[in-house]
């Protein structure tokens, strides 16, 4: 029994362990800081962003961050954001401004009251979360927002349409208008977990 108690304390470290942040600035323009003990402090590159900490650029500013493996998120300027593990997989909240991410792992990116992890890999998205307003749009890959499937396609020219977050999912939720500070950007449609095909939005 203690043999197997032992065994069962590594794998859920190693399970803890591999959720963490092995984050590090590996480019950027300008100013970008970290928040560590309670104070905001210049990033240099190279240096490592430990889980719970925050990130954020300044005006005129932008950052590349290599989250671990196969993980690539860039921060636009005037963004900020929190990296740490949610659940058992490495999560990065958006607070405000711009971000893309890049990952060919599991991850979760949540801003606002939405959170959204990856259900296809490679997964290529952005993410905007300002003045209350959620902008999404999938290049590649998929996300699960709860129950509801957002999907990408390779053609960029056609992945920008906007659905109300409260009925995405059915026919009714697709708009070609902004419909409130519950919308979010999706690409090229959003289908719920009914089984049925997905559903593409007429175009604007």
């Amino acid at each position: 029994m203690k043999v197997l108690g032992i065994i069962g304390f590594v794998i859920l470290f190693a399970a803890a362990a591999s959720a963490q942040s092995n984050a590090r600035l590996t480019a950027g323009i300008g100013t970008i800081e970290v928040q560590r003990g309670g104070v905001w402090l210049q990033l240099g590159p190279g240096e490592a962003i430990n889980s719970g900490e925050r990130v954020r650029t300044a005006g005129a500013s932008s950052a590349s961050l290599e989250l671990g493996p196969g993980r690539v998120i860039t921060l636009a300027e005037r963004t900020e954001i929190e990296i740490g593990p949610s659940n058992g997989v490495l999560a990065v909240r958006l607070k405000t401004g711009r971000i893309r991410v890049m990952s060919a792992d599991d991850i979760q990116v949540s801003a606002k009251d939405t959170t959204l992890r990856a259900a296809e890999k490679p997964l290529d998205v952005e993410l905007g979360y300002q003045a209350d307003q959620l902008n999404l749009t999938v290049i590649t890959g998929a996300v699960n927002n709860g129950a509801i499937l957002i999907r990408g396609i390779a053609d960029s020219n056609t992945r920008t349409f906007v659905a109300d977050s409260r009925r995405a999912g059915s026919s009714a939720g697709y708009s070609s208008a902004q419909t409130g500070p519950n919308s979010f950007y999706i690409s090229p449609y959003v289908c719920g977990n009914t089984g049925a095909a997905p559903t593409t939005p007429a175009p604007r």
